[in-house]
């Protein structure tokens, strides 16, 4: 016949700790998986509104391209109305790219991703909580 165990009570503190601690680790893995998925999502929104706000830049920049080439053509036919007809064109082609290349700008938007950051603080935050001793 066997007596039954009686767990002292340093055994059942260690118990409790290494439940906690358990409990604790399982929830920083979450945790990570969790603020990884976070980051992706906003680098790849970021991502996404960079690229468009570069195409509009790149555009602006080809417009500009168009400016010289028709003020060249400009040049050359200053002689009569050809040359009225090239400089509307000029002048709209200027007007163009220098609109394209501002709104590109405007757009455009590279910083921290703002959202991330301040989960991982409030993480940081929580996870020094958690291993606060608890007041009994």
């Amino acid at each position: 016949m066997r007596l039954p165990r009686f767990v002292s009570h340093a055994e059942a503190a260690a118990e409790e700790v290494q439940t906690s601690l358990s409990g604790l680790a399982t929830d920083v893995v979450r945790l990570v998986h969790l603020e990884i998925e976070l980051a992706k999502q906003e680098a790849i929104g970021l991502a996404k509104r960079n690229g468009v706000a570069i195409g509009m830049m790149a555009a602006g920049g080809f417009c500009a391209l168009l400016f010289f080439i028709l003020g060249q053509v400009w040049l050359i036919v200053a002689l009569g109305h050809p040359s009225l007809v090239a400089g509307i064109v000029t002048i709209f082609w200027l007007l163009a790219g220098t609109i394209l290349v501002l709104v590109g700008k405007s757009r455009l938007d590279i910083k921290a991703p703002r959202r991330t950051l301040q989960s991982l603080k409030d993480d940081l935050e929580w996870a020094k909580d958690q291993i606060k001793p608890s007041p009994r």
